[in-house]
């Protein structure tokens, strides 16, 4: 596990497949979904250790971002 990806929204449907993928070729894949508990089936598509759900909100992450 040469690279770390971060994946946004990847419990849903076309998410599930990239993080499937992604572990497949062997990258570590942090997850961002609304709620981590519910995510814990990614964790399987791994070994472990390799796939990481994380409960957390892009767009209010991207509220606090300064705009010019």
């Amino acid at each position: 596990m040469d690279r770390t990806v971060a994946v946004i929204g990847g419990s849903g449907f076309v998410g599930r497949a990239i993080v499937e993928m992604l572990a497949r070729e062997g990258a570590r894949v942090i997850v961002l979904c609304r709620n981590a508990e519910r995510a814990k089936f990614l964790k399987t598509m791994g070994v472990v250790g390799q796939v990481t759900p994380v409960a957390g909100n892009a767009t209010a992450a991207g509220r606090d971002m300064a705009t010019t």
